[in-house]
C-alpha cells in the first residue's frame, strides 16, 4: 500500500511489522473475529508500542540539535524505559522524572528501573504530589541544562503529543496491509485486540464498525467509557479467565477501564 501522507522524519528503532494473529477460540466464544496485534515484539528492551512514538520523537530531537531528552512516568514506567534505551541507541542522554511514594527511599534496582540505569539514564525521584507539576519540572530541567550549554528535547508523559501520534498513523497503515484494507472510521480504540473489518457486530456490543489498534483513545470520553464497558462485559460473559482491566484515561482526562497509564 502506497501512502500519500506527508510523514515527518523518523528513525528505524522498532522491528516492524509486528505479527497480527487470529484468536480463533476467543473469536468463537464472543461471536466476532478477533485478531491480536503483537506489539510486544517490537524489540527486546524496546518491546511495546511506545517505541512507535519514539521513532518520530527522537528524530525530531536530533533534527533540532538536542543532545539529551527528558521525560516522565511511574517508577516502573515502560515509556520511560523505552525512552532511555532508544535515546542511548541514538547517542542522546536521558533524564527521567519518576514518581514514587517516598523519594528518600526509592524502589529497588530491578525491572525497568534497572534497565534505565543500565543504559545510563539519570533518574530523579519525585513524589506523586510533585508529579502533578511534571510539565513545569521538565521545563525547569531543560532550562538548567541549557544554561550549562546543553540542549534538551522534552518528551511528554507517554510520548503522547502530535509528533508521537504519527507512530500510530503508521501503525494504522501497517494494519491495513495486514488486514487487507484501511479502516474507514474508528469510534474508539482498545489495546488488547483488533477486529477484522466486515466481521459481525455480535449483538451490538462491539460498536466500532471496523478495527481497533494501538493505544486507547476515543472521539469523546463518554464514548470510550461506554464502549470499553460493553466490550469488557462481553469478554467476561464468555467466561474467560481474565484479570480486571487497568485504569485508563480518556482524551478529556477522565479515568475509566481499559488501558494503563504510562
Amino acid at each position: 500500500m502506497n501512502t500519500v501522507l506527508p510523514y515527518p522524519a523518523s528513525m528505524d528503532l522498532a522491528r516492524l511489522d509486528t505479527p497480527l494473529w487470529p484468536l480463533g477460540r476467543l473469536s468463537r466464544k464472543v461471536g466476532v473475529e478477533i485478531l491480536c496485534k503483537q506489539d510486544d515484539l517490537t524489540g527486546a528492551a524496546l518491546s511495546g508500542n511506545k517505541v512507535r512514538k519514539l521513532e518520530f520523537l527522537l528524530a525530531e530531537a536530533v533534527d533540532r540539535g538536542c543532545d539529551r531528552v527528558v521525560t516522565c512516568g511511574g517508577e516502573q514506567s515502560n515509556h520511560a524505559r523505552a525512552t532511555a534505551v532508544a535515546a542511548a541507541r541514538v547517542g542522546l542522554g536521558c533524564h527521567l522524572l519518576l514518581r514514587t511514594a517516598d523519594p528518600a527511599r526509592p524502589p529497588a534496582l530491578e525491572g525497568n528501573v534497572l534497565l534505565d540505569r543500565m543504559v545510563g539514564a539519570a533518574v530523579e525521584w519525585i513524589t506523586p504530589q510533585a508529579y502533578g507539576q511534571r510539565d513545569a519540572l521538565m521545563q525547569a530541567h531543560a532550562a538548567r541544562v541549557e544554561r550549562e550549554g546543553g540542549k534538551v528535547y522534552i518528551i511528554p508523559e507517554g510520548g503522547s503529543n502530535a509528533v508521537g501520534a504519527w507512530g500510530y498513523v503508521r501503525c494504522a497503515e501497517e494494519l491495513a496491509r495486514q488486514v487487507g484494507r484501511m479502516p474507514a472510521t474508528v469510534g474508539y480504540v482498545w489495546d488488547p485486540a483488533v477486529r477484522r473489518p466486515g466481521s459481525s457486530p455480535a449483538a451490538g456490543c462491539w460498536t466500532c464498525p471496523t478495527a481497533w489498534w494501538g493505544s486507547a483513545c476515543a472521539t469523546t470520553g463518554p464514548t470510550f467509557r461506554a464502549a470499553s464497558r460493553r466490550s469488557w462485559s462481553r469478554w467476561r460473559s464468555a467466561s474467560m479467565s481474565m484479570c480486571a482491566p487497568p485504569r485508563s484515561r480518556s482524551r478529556s482526562g477522565t479515568s475509566s477501564s481499559g488501558w494503563a497509564t504510562p
